[in-house]
C-alpha cells in the first residue's frame, strides 16, 4: 500500500459525507483493510466505511450504518464480523465473495470472539439448555462454554477482549466477571479472570479480585499466541498497574506487576517477535507518549519468576507524541494507524529497522516514501573498520583454502554481521542468487537443508513430492556457473532460450491458475479466462483492463505490483528447474566417465569448466544450533577440497541423493560460512567430522571499535575491557566475554552531541541487555561476578541507580578503576 495515497483517499472520502467525527479505526490483520466508524450531528447512529488499501488506490468495499455500542472485528484478512449485541445477531462479510452472512442466537448471550490470525470465530455463550451451531458455516465457529457456580454465588460473564488465543488445542482470554448473591441477586465482587475455556467447561486459571466500580476497556487489554506460550496484558487503571501473564506448558502461570505514575491509556500485543507491549502513556506531567516493553524484556523478567512493582518508566522505550492522540495497530505490526478527530496517518512500520529515538519524528512529520526506508537506520549503521577489514581479509583467505569457515565466540562480537558482509558483497551483486541465508535450529534436519518429502494438496488428494532444499538448490545453481557454455551448449542446444522461454511460459500458466484459484493472491476483482488465458481486472467503480500476456503484465508492473512479484517468484523458480536439467544432464555424463575410467581426463575437465566462475556464498547462522552432523548426512564427506567439482580435481565424488535419487556433488565455487556462539555451546561438542572440515576464526571483543565514546567522563572502551577483565577472571574462560556491539548504537548519538541522550541509551543497554546476561552466566554463583552495585549475591539487579543518573555515572567509573 502506498500509506500517504491511503489516508489522503480515506479522508476525502469521509468529507463527501459532511461534518463528521472519527471515532475509531481497526485495522485487518495484514494491513491491508481499514475500517473507519465516525459520526455525524444530529444522529443516533455511527457509520462504518470499509476500504481496501492498495498499493496505487483506495477501494471503498461498503459502507453500513451501526447503532452505538456495536462489537465489531476483522476475522483475519478474510472476514469482518458486526455483531449486534441487542438482537444477539451476528453479520459476517465475507471479503473475497463480497457478500453479506447473517446468523442468530436465541435463549442465551454470546460474545464472539476471532481467533489469533486464524478465519475462525469463537462463540462464548453461557450456559444454555440447549445451543446449536451451523457447523457448515464459514468461517468456522467454534462454541465455548462458559459457566461458574458455587455454593452462595452465581457468576456472570461480564467482558471479554477483542480476541481469543488458541494454543495446542486450548483456547484462552481474559474476563471480567460479576459474582452476585444467590438469595439477594445483589453484586457481591467483580473479578478479573484468565480463562481457558472449551465446549463442556471453563477454568480460571487466574482470579483477581477487582474493585465493584473497576472499569476495563477494549483499549486496556490485549492477549496474543506465541506459538509456544500465550501472553496476556491487562491495564488495570484504578491500581495504577499493568498486568503481564504467561501460559506455558502445562498450563504453568507468571505474572509480572508493572506499576506506572501517570496513565496508560491503549495498549496492544503484536504478533511479532521483535516487538512487545505497544501504548500510548500519559506520565505524570501530562505528557503524552508511544512506547513498547519489548517481548525480550517481558521474558527475562519471566524467567526470574513472578513479579511485583516493577515501574514501568525502568522498562518503557518511549517517545513523546506532540499531534496524535489515538493509535492502532494491526496484529501483524505491520501498519500503524493515529487519527484525532478528522486528522488520519497510515503508515506502513520497519520496527526491525527502525531507531526508536527518531519515531517522534516521523510521526509530527509526514510519512517516509516507501523506497527510503532502508535508509532509516544509516546514521546508526556505522561498523567498525579497521578491525572489521582485519578479520573479513582472513576469513576470505581462509574460505579460499578451505571452502567452508566456522566464525565463533563470545555474543555481540559481529559474527553474524561479518558472515553476511562477506557473503553478500560478493554474492547479492550477482543478480542476486549468489548469497543464502539459513539459521539452524534443534529441529532443523537433512530434510529442510537437502532435499525431503513435504506434502501438496491437489484437487482433493494429498501428495507428497521430494522438495529442494537450500544448500540444494544453491549448490545446484553454483554448479551451472561453474559450467562453460560450451558444456551447456551440448547438453542442451539452445540452452539460453529454451530455459527462459519455458520459465516465462511456466511462470504465466502458474500466474494464471493461482489467481483461478485464490491462492497466493486473493482479489475478488480478478478473472481469468481459461480458453483465451487472459486476465481481466474489475475494479470498483473503475474501467475494467485486461492482461493477455507477460509483456503487457511487465508494462503494467507500476499499476499491478502483486501479480508482477508473484510472476516473478514463478519465474526464478521455473528457471531453477530448467538450470537443474542441464546440472543433473552433466552429473550423469561425469559419473558415467568416472565409473568407466576411474580418473577424468584432464583435458575434458578444463573444456567442463570456466576459470574464474562466479562465487556462492551460503550463510549458517548458529550453526551449532542443529545437529550438524545430521543435517549434512552424507554430504560432509563432499565438503571437501579435493573431493569437490573443479578444473583441477580429477577424481571428484558424486553421490546419489537418498529420496529424488539424483546424483549430486559440490563445486569448488560455493562456500560456507557458519556461525556460533561459543558461551551457549564450544567447539568441543562440535562432531568431530565436522570440525576437521571447517576452518575455524575466532571472533573476539574489539575495544578499539569504541575508541573516542565518552559519555559524562565514561570511557565507553575502557568500561568493555573492565566488564570483560572481570568475567575472564572470574569464569577462567574468555568465551563469556561482552562484545563491542552491544555499545555500537551510541556511536550515532555521539555524533549528534546528544550527550544525555547517550547516557539514557547506556542505561538502557546496561539494565536491559549487560546486566540479564551477566545474571544468566553467574546463576546461583552471583557472587564470583564482584558487581554488587549492579548485581547482588542473590542475582537481584540494582535497579535505584536507574533512577538517579549520578550514581549510575559513578558507579561506572568505579567499576572501571
Amino acid at each position: 500500500m502506498n500509506p500517504t495515497k491511503s489516508q489522503e483517499d480515506i479522508e476525502e472520502t469521509l468529507q463527501s459525507f459532511g461534518e463528521y467525527l472519527i471515532r475509531r479505526i481497526e485495522l485487518s490483520h495484514s494491513g491491508q483493510y481499514a475500517v473507519v466508524e465516525f459520526s455525524q450531528p444530529i444522529s443516533n447512529e455511527d457509520k462504518l466505511l470499509l476500504f481496501e488499501l492498495l498499493e496505487d488506490e483506495t477501494n471503498i468495499l461498503w459502507d453500513k450504518p451501526i447503532p452505538k455500542g456495536t462489537f465489531y472485528s476483522f476475522i483475519n484478512d478474510s472476514y469482518f464480523m458486526v455483531f449486534s449485541v441487542d438482537k444477539q445477531e451476528i453479520q459476517i462479510y465475507d471479503i473475497l465473495t463480497d457478500k453479506w452472512k447473517q446468523i442468530k442466537f436465541k435463549g442465551t448471550r454470546i460474545y464472539p470472539r476471532p481467533i489469533d490470525d486464524r478465519d475462525q470465530l469463537a462463540v462464548i455463550y453461557v450456559d444454555p439448555k440447549s445451543f446449536k451451531i451451523q457447523t457448515s458455516f464459514r468461517p468456522k465457529i467454534i462454541p465455548l462454554k462458559f459457566y461458574m457456580s458455587s455454593d452462595n454465588s452465581k457468576y456472570f460473564l461480564k467482558k471479554v477482549p477483542k480476541t481469543i488465543s488458541r494454543l495446542k488445542g486450548n483456547f484462552y482470554t481474559l474476563a471480567i466477571v460479576n459474582e452476585e448473591s444467590k438469595f439477594t441477586g445483589s453484586l457481591v465482587n467483580k473479578h478479573l479472570m484468565l480463562l481457558k475455556l472449551d465446549e463442556t467447561i471453563s477454568i480460571p486459571l487466574i482470579d483477581i479480585p477487582l474493585k465493584v466500580t473497576a472499569e476495563i476497556d477494549f483499549p486496556d487489554w490485549d492477549v496474543v499466541n506465541l506459538e509456544s506460550s500465550i501472553l496476556a496484558v491487562v491495564n488495570i487503571k484504578d491500581q495504577k498497574k499493568l498486568l503481564v501473564i504467561n501460559v506455558g506448558d502445562n498450563d504453568g502461570i507468571h505474572k509480572i506487576e508493572i506499576t506506572y505514575s501517570g496513565n496508560v491509556r491503549y495498549l496492544t500485543l503484536p504478533k511479532k517477535d521483535f516487538l512487545g507491549i505497544i501504548l500510548i502513556y500519559h506520565d505524570e506531567y501530562g505528557k503524552e507518549h508511544i512506547g513498547i516493553i519489548q517481548y525480550d524484556t517481558l521474558f527475562k523478567l519471566i524467567k526470574q519468576g513472578d513479579a511485583e512493582n516493577i515501574k514501568l518508566e525502568d522498562l518503557i522505550n518511549k517517545q513523546e507524541l506532540d499531534e496524535f492522540a489515538n493509535i492502532v495497530l494491526s496484529k501483524n505490526g505491520s501498519i500503524i494507524s493515529m487519527w484525532r478527530g478528522k486528522k488520519v496517518v497510515l503508515e506502513e512500520f520497519p520496527w526491525e529497522d527502525v531507531d526508536w529515538e527518531e519515531l517522534n519524528d516521523r510521526y509530527t512529520q509526514p510519512p517516509i516514501p516507501l523506497d527510503n526506508k532502508e535508509n532509516i537506520l544509516e546514521s546508526t549503521s556505522e561498523r567498525f573498520v579497521e578491525s572489521e577489514w582485519t578479520m573479513k581479509t582472513l576469513s576470505e583467505r581462509l574460505l579460499n583454502e578451505y571452502g567452508q569457515i566456522i566464525l565463533y565466540g563470545p555474543p555481540g562480537t559481529g559474527k553474524t554481521h561479518l558472515a553476511r558482509t562477506i557473503g553478500k558483497q560478493y554474492g547479492e551483486n550477482l543478480e542476486g542468487h549468489h548469497y543464502e541465508f539459513v539459521t539452524f535450529h534443534k529441529s532443523y534436519s537433512y530434510e529442510d537443508f537437502v532435499e525431503g518429502y513435504r506434502p501438496k494438496t491437489t484437487g482433493e488428494k494429498i501428495e507428497y513430492p521430494v522438495v529442494d532444499g537450500i544448500f540444494k538448490r544453491i549448490t545446484i545453481r553454483a554448479i551451472y556457473e561453474l559450467l562453460s557454455e560450451e558444456t551447456k551448449e551440448r547438453l542442451l542446444p539452445g540452452y539460453k532460450e529454451k530455459i527462459e522461454t519455458q520459465a516465462t511460459n511456466r511462470a504465466w500458466e502458474s500466474l494464471l491458475f493461482d489467481l483461478k484459484n485464490q491462492k497466493s493472491i486473493i482479489r475478488p476483482d480478478i478473472e481469468v479466462d481459461e480458453s483465451s488465458k487472459y486476465i481481466k481486472i474489475t475494479p470498483k467503480g473503475k474501467k475494467e483492463d485486461y492482461i493477455h500476456n507477460v509483456n503487457e503484465l511487465e508494462e503494467k508492473s507500476e499499476k499491478y505490483p502483486d501479480l508482477v512479484s508473484i510472476f516473478h517468484q514463478y519465474k526464478a523458480e521455473a528457471m531453477y528447474l530448467g538450470i537443474k536439467v542441464v546440472v543433473h544432464r552433466f552429473l550423469e555424463e561425469l559419473n558415467q566417465e568416472l565409473n568407466s575410467r576411474g580418473m577424468l581426463d584432464p583435458e575434458k575437465l578444463k573444456g567442463y569448466f570456466v576459470k574464474n566462475p562466479s562465487k556462492f556464498y551460503l550463510v549458517i547462522d548458529e550453526i551449532n544450533r542443529a545437529d550438524v552432523s545430521h543435517v549434512f548426512g552424507e554430504l560432509i564427506t563432499l565438503l571437501e577440497k579435493d573431493k569437490r567439482l573443479s578444473r583441477d580435481n580429477r577424481n571428484p565424488i558424486i553421490v546419489r541423493l537418498p529420496y529424488s535419487r539424483e546424483l549430486f556433488a559440490i563445486p569448488e565455487n560455493l562456500y560456507i560460512i557458519g556461525t556460533m556462539n561459543s558461551a551457549d555451546r564450544g567447539i568441543s561438542l562440535l562432531d568431530v567430522a565436522i570440525r576437521r572440515r571447517f576452518a575455524f576464526l575466532e571472533v573476539q571483543p574489539d575495544h578499539r571499535t569504541l575508541d573516542g565514546l565518552e559519555i559524562h567522563g565514561i570511557r565507553i572502551d575502557k568500561l568493555l575491557l573492565a566488564i570483560n577483565k572481570k568475567i575472564i577472571q572470574s569464569k577462567g574462560s574468555k568465551d563469556y566475554q561482552i562484545g563491542h556491539s552491544y555499545f555500537l548504537e551510541l556511536k550515532s548519538i555521539l555524533s549528534k552531541g546528544n550527550n544525555d541522550q547517550a547516557l539514557q541509551k547506556l542505561m538502557i543497554i546496561w539494565y536491559h541487555r549487560i546486566l540479564p546476561l551477566l545474571q544468566e552466566y553467574y546463576y546461583m554463583r552471583w557472587d564470583e561476578l564482584g558487581m554488587r552495585e549492579f548485581i547482588d549475591d542473590t542475582g537481584m539487579i540494582n535497579w535505584e541507580l536507574m533512577s538517579s543518573p549520578q550514581k549510575f555515572i559513578d558507579a561506572l567509573k568505579r567499576l572501571i578503576e
